[in-house]
């Protein structure tokens, strides 16, 4: 029962019983009343013969059973109401030494008589009539036995008739139900067999764009989303054992022939601070990954209070500049708006410097680089360089981590391929937008969208 399958099932099943119950119920009820309307009805006629017939020639004693009265066996017995007395003055044959209660109420009724027939149930008519300014109440009754038999088996054959209906309706929706389901167990069968190394496969999609079209389509895009995910985190894992291996493949040689023989003081200071620059690569790499695989965003943005931007670009340029000047490359500041913004003020400054960083890599010398802060419709950060550009094919992951401009420029790129990823990462977490056009052998353009403060 645990299966949707059944509890869908169970739930038509029972739905389905209710709706037959109901019907057939109401069948039993109409054809009772409609019985008993007809019934009425020939009693009724039965009063208006004898009214125009028998009472207007009123003459005492026995009433024929008529051919044309329609109701057989019939009962008949007319009463003269006079002073308060009703006196029996016609009557069927069948009711001479017969009398009905007393107490029967005008109208139409049914009652147990237990001398009239041997079911003992009859339908009563009570009628009251006036014919030459004399009163007279005309009592008519009938068995009804005829009338409960054919209701009883009406009743033997719809029950019959909605059993057999229920089945085979519980068949039809048993195989409906598979058939609207199997999407799901497709969906499922599907599931089971992938894995990590195998995210390639999809799950066929149905003919109708329905609901589950739009589950399957769903799940699809999920497991493309979980493939590139995997394979980023396959490369960035590939990337991270290399970037790692590196310095502590060169502090293990340059430790292991300082070791083959004794060496001058000055020699074992070379050693250590080629071993002091390959540490100090290790851990600038780590604190990076760190901060990437911070998922405590909330106690960051916690820290975040109004700063002025203007002034924290200045404090990066200033922080670059050097670097700069060693690779005759000159800062340019070409605009530089008053602006407030809410951030975390030493965040936002490493990735404005990331930025400066990744363009002085990547700038021939003598070149520029232009920074302009604008604030009249959008708050737009532009750092802007004479470079050797981004190829198009490469522009959507230059912020994975550890990915490298493939260029074919001269100039020897030192890092880690870390820097843009902080980048992307700051900027998300400062709910900002980072775009980038480039065109290569041009120079390549970053803007960052900040949302203004109140």
């Amino acid at each position: 029962m645990n299966s949707a399958k059944w509890r869908l099932l169970f739930a038509y099943a029972f739905v389905l019983g209710i709706v037959i119950l109901l019907f057939g119920g109401a069948l039993v009820i109409g054809l009772n009343y409609s019985f008993n309307k007809t019934l009425e009805n020939s009693m009724q006629a039965v009063v208006a013969d004898i009214k125009n017939e028998e009472l207007i020639h009123l003459k005492k004693g026995t009433i024929d059973t008529k051919e044309e009265f329609l109701l057989s066996p019939i009962f008949i017995k007319i009463y003269e109401e006079t002073n308060n007395e009703n006196k029996p003055v016609l009557y069927t044959k069948n009711m001479e030494n017969l009398h009905f209660p007393k107490e029967l109420d005008i109208g139409f009724q049914e009652i147990e008589i237990p001398f009239i027939s041997q079911e003992d149930e009859v339908a009563v008519l009570v009628n009251q009539v006036t014919v030459n300014n004399k009163r007279y109440k005309i009592v008519i009754a009938t068995p009804i036995e005829k009338i409960d038999d054919t209701i009883e088996i009406f009743i033997g054959w719809l029950l019959f008739a909605g059993l057999l209906l229920y089945v085979i309706a519980l068949i039809l929706g048993y195989r409906v139900i598979t058939r609207i389901l199997s999407p799901v167990r497709t969906i499922t069968q599907t599931a089971q067999t992938i894995s990590k190394s195998n995210l390639s496969k999809r799950v066929p999609l149905p003919d109708r764009e329905d609901e589950f079209y739009q589950l399957a389509k769903t799940f699809n895009t999920m497991l493309e989303r979980l493939e590139k995910n995997f394979d980023k985190i396959n490369r960035f894992n590939v990337h991270v054992s290399h970037e790692l291996k590196t310095p502590l493949t060169i502090i293990r040689g340059e430790i292991e022939v300082a070791l083959l023989k004794d060496r001058s003081i000055k020699e074992y200071k070379t050693v250590l601070q080629t071993i002091l620059e390959e540490t100090k690569s290790i851990q600038s790499i780590i604190e990076t990954l760190l901060l990437l695989s911070k998922s405590d965003t909330k106690a960051l943005k916690k820290r975040m209070l109004p700063l002025s931007l203007d002034t924290l670009i200045l404090e990066a340029v200033e922080e670059k500049r050097q670097n700069a000047n060693e690779q005759s490359i000159n800062i340019v500041i070409k605009e530089l708006e008053s602006v407030t913004i809410v951030g975390e003020s030493t965040l936002l400054k490493r990735a404005i410097a990331n930025i400066i960083d990744n363009a002085i890599k990547y700038s021939p010398p003598n070149t520029n680089i232009e920074i302009t802060l604008n604030n009249s419709s959008d708050t737009i950060l532009m750092i802007k360089d004479s470079g050797y550009g981004i190829p198009s094919d490469q522009i959507e992951k230059i912020f994975d981590p550890f990915y490298r401009i493939e260029s074919t420029n001269e100039k020897r790129v030192q890092g880690q391929g870390l820097g843009l990823s902080i980048v992307q990462w700051i900027v998300k977490l400062h709910n900002a937008k980072i775009d980038i056009e480039s065109e290569v052998k041009k120079g390549t353009i970053f803007k960052i969208y900040f949302n203004k403060t109140d």
